[in-house]
């Protein structure tokens, strides 16, 4: 073969429609499989199930958990920062040693580690 043959034509498929484009299997490396990604990095496996969630407990039991739990953890975040505000310590772990001692920061180390790995092994599991 020569460098100065000319190479096979392309041919040139006709564009795919919108529905086409969005309800076609997703290809491996895709542009749409990259942002499904990312979104499911960004927003979470948690709340990418929430949907699954409420449609097995019920909309009634599922939004009162939902509700709940949302008010609970702000409770919970909002009494953390008044305590951390008035011992003047802004590290979680120092919080712990305070008022646990050595072993309670031990323990809050090992369960953080632990949750860490967790997270980290569910998102292989997701991701693999």
């Amino acid at each position: 073969m020569n460098a100065f043959e000319p190479l096979n034509e392309v041919k040139i498929q006709p564009p795919k429609t919108w529905f086409q484009r969005t309800f076609s299997p997703m290809a491996i490396g895709s542009v749409r499989a990259s942002i499904y990604t990312l979104c499911a990095s960004v927003i979470g496996a948690g709340e990418l199930t929430l949907p699954l969630a409420l449609s097995s407990s019920g909309i009634v039991v599922g939004l009162f958990l939902l509700i709940s739990l949302g008010c609970l953890f702000t409770y919970y975040y909002l009494l953390l920062a008044k305590v951390c505000h008035s011992e003047n310590l802004y590290d979680y772990i120092a919080l712990v040693e305070k008022f646990y001692g050595p072993e309670g920061r031990s323990a809050t180390e090992v369960f953080i580690f632990m949750a860490c790995y967790g997270v980290i092994s569910a998102y292989m599991v997701v991701y693999m």
